[in-house]
């Protein structure tokens, strides 16, 4: 997750906090986390963010439905992210077949492995 942390955007660092502030006083999240109640306030507030050290204990923290939370959150700052790349590569004319096919790619092996689980659903 280290690395993954990393691509995080700030508006979505702020909403892990969110999540797990909605189910915690900011005094326990903090301790929980390792930071202080000041901290959580600056997070929510959008005075500072998170760093992936406190991202990575925030999400190994998360029970299953904050998880879940925490999932779609992350996905939804991904899909945009990529969204704006791919617009912006195309108005650039660098996207080739070639960087569709890595895209597809990890499509796919998403798809393997909820279709090893039996929750392919999840994505159509």
């Amino acid at each position: 997750m280290q690395v993954l942390n990393h691509v995080i955007s700030k508006r979505t660092r702020r909403k892990i906090v969110e999540i797990l502030a909605a189910t915690r006083s900011m005094r326990g999240l903090a301790e929980e986390i390792g930071v202080s109640p000041a901290a959580i306030h600056k997070y929510i507030t959008g005075k500072t963010h998170p760093s992936d050290e406190v991202v990575k204990k925030m999400i190994e923290l998360a029970d299953y439905e904050e998880t879940r939370k925490i999932a779609e959150a992350i996905l939804d700052d991904l899909s945009t992210a990529l969204d704006e790349f791919i617009l912006w590569a195309l108005e650039k004319d660098v996207l080739t077949n070639r960087d569709l096919d890595r895209l597809e790619a990890s499509i796919n092996k998403a798809r393997l492995v909820l279709r090893g689980r039996g929750r392919l659903k999840l994505l159509v």
